[in-house]
């Protein structure tokens, strides 16, 4: 951190406002790789507000990239006596800031609450549209046929292009309708990418043990 001139700035622009505020709602979350919310953490919010502070608000301030802001200016007195000065000075400034973090963070909150709800129901729709095609599937075959589909699939190194990979390659798919089937693959594969290999084969074994074993059909 360097300082030249460091002072609060005489006047705030409505920008330095919401980037303050986008700033602070920001440390209330962690996102994934596609920009979903997958953990709130709402802890960062004392460390984000005044590292905001002094981004935004004050002068003659700069930073290292990748350097720890609120570790350098917690260890700076002069630093945080002016923070304490912006605080009795600007409190107009400060509620402005802290009701519109406020009303942000239920927005996202909500936000995540209807993507979680959808994809929720977009696993739903795959997998009731998975489970009606591996019934019908199923009911196309003979005990031996299944021993031969999971003999395949068990050598397969166990991924989704293995998994269709191994019914395609199987005897028992002669004869069948290839325009089905192909529907059913890539149904499959959605399903994998969904929940993961592991899962997909999880559900497509026990889905063949019930099937084999009579086990949950109705007399």
């Amino acid at each position: 951190m360097r300082k030249t001139n460091m002072k609060i700035k005489e006047n705030i622009s409505f920008a330095d406002k919401i980037n303050a505020i986008e700033y602070i709602v920001a440390s209330y979350f962690s996102f994934d790789d596609d920009g979903y919310i997958d953990d709130y953490t709402p802890y960062f919010y004392g460390i984000a507000t005044m590292e905001a502070y002094v981004k935004y608000f004050f002068e003659g301030l700069e930073f290292d990239e990748g350097e720890y802001i609120y570790s350098s200016i917690s260890e700076d007195d002069e630093v945080m006596d002016l923070i304490k000065v912006f605080g009795k000075e600007n409190l107009s400034t400060i509620t402005y800031i802290e009701d519109n973090v406020i009303d942000k963070v239920e927005f996202m909150k909500q936000k995540y609450l209807n993507d979680l709800s959808n994809k929720k129901d977009s696993l739903s729709n795959l997998l009731d549209a998975l489970s009606t095609g591996i019934t019908s599937f199923l009911d196309q075959l003979k005990p031996n046929e299944i021993n031969e589909f999971m003999k395949k699939f068990n050598e397969s190194g166990l991924t989704a292009d293995n998994l269709v990979n191994s019914f395609l390659q199987s005897d028992f798919k002669k004869g069948k309708d290839k325009e089905v089937l192909d529907v059913k693959n890539e149904q499959i594969r959605e399903f994998s990418k969904i929940v993961g290999d592991d899962k997909a084969r999880q559900v497509l074994e026990r889905a063949l043990a019930i099937h084999s074993t009579g086990e949950n059909l109705p007399n």
